[in-house]
C-alpha cells in the first residue's frame, strides 16, 4: 500500500495518532503515557498497537461520523 491507497479513515487515523504520541510521549502528562500503557496491556497489545487502535477508534467514532453529519 502507498499513499495514493489512504482512505479518509486512515488519513483521520493518522492525524489522531499523532496526537495520541504527542500527548502521550509528553513529559507533561506522565500519566498519559501510564494509562496507554495499562490500555494496551489489558487488550494484549502493545503500547504502539494501542495507539493505533486507539487511533482508528477515534476516526471511527468522531471524525467520519462528524463528517457524515455535516
Amino acid at each position: 500500500m502507498d499513499i495514493t491507497d489512504m482512505t479518509m479513515r486512515d488519513y483521520f487515523a493518522a492525524k489522531a495518532m499523532h496526537a495520541e504520541v504527542i500527548t502521550s510521549c509528553s513529559d507533561a502528562t506522565p500519566e498519559a503515557a501510564d494509562a496507554l500503557i495499562d490500555a494496551g496491556a489489558r487488550a494484549g497489545r502493545t503500547a504502539m498497537e494501542q495507539i493505533a487502535f486507539t487511533a482508528y477508534e477515534m476516526a471511527d467514532a468522531n471524525m467520519l461520523k462528524a463528517r457524515q453529519e455535516a
